[in-house]
């Protein structure tokens, strides 16, 4: 997906740059979050305690 920042206060300068390009023509079939993939991402807790190769 092109975009990583998927919250108002996430700043994603690549996502920018590939909107930018784009819009101008430069790159094309980029793939956006649907916004039901955003919501169900906002809705889902985080997971905590989980340990990764200890």
């Amino acid at each position: 997906m092109a975009f990583h920042g998927m919250e108002r206060r996430q700043i994603d300068l690549t996502a920018y740059l590939i909107r930018f390009l784009r819009k101008i023509g430069l790159v094309w079939n980029v793939k956006l979050p649907s916004p039901e993939l955003i919501a169900r991402r906002h809705r889902k807790p985080a997971v905590q305690g989980q340990s990764f190769g200890d």
